[in-house]
């Protein structure tokens, strides 16, 4: 989960510094949830799977000024579509804000869910939904209700 908060630092790059890329937004990947139930819409979407690792990480990003919010799914190749998985399984979301000094994850406390409704490994595709209760470390947490994401991904080493 860590990772997010370097993709949050990136942000920054790719969103000011390069053209859009094709697994931005305006192809068709998108993410979107309700945070403590304000919504939250990625202005980028892409998906990093790590084949020594068997992890999929879903990130959607949204810049504004200088500071960026973003939320990262975490899907191990294990997980079957339709199959509900729960954080603790493996699976999880994390949450940043305020350039990554606001994060928040399943890793303390956090519970919730990440189901997969479709995951096409030839082209490289991925869609689902999430949902759970997210903890920082000081203890505080917060709701993250009707999450989805739908995008395509890179195999990386």
């Amino acid at each position: 989960m860590k990772k997010l908060i370097l993709a949050l630092a990136a942000v920054a790059f790719i969103a000011f510094g390069c053209k859009k890329s094709s697994n931005s937004s305006s192809s068709g990947a998108c993410m979107s949830a309700k945070v403590n139930g304000q919504g939250f819409t990625a202005s980028s979407t892409y998906g990093l799977f790590s084949v020594s690792e068997g992890e999929l990480s879903v990130f959607g990003i949204s810049a504004s000024g200088i500071d960026s919010t973003g939320i990262e799914v975490d899907i191990w190749d294990t997980l079957k579509v339709g199959e509900p998985g729960p954080f603790a399984g493996g699976e999880g979301v994390a949450y940043a804000t305020n350039q990554g000094v606001d994060f928040y994850g399943d890793e303390v406390d956090g519970h919730g869910l990440v189901t997969l409704s479709a995951w096409d490994t030839t082209q490289h595709t991925i869609a689902g939904t999430f949902s759970g209760v997210l903890v920082d470390n000081n203890g505080d947490s917060l709701s993250v209700t009707s999450g989805t994401f739908n995008t395509t991904y890179t195999e990386i080493p």
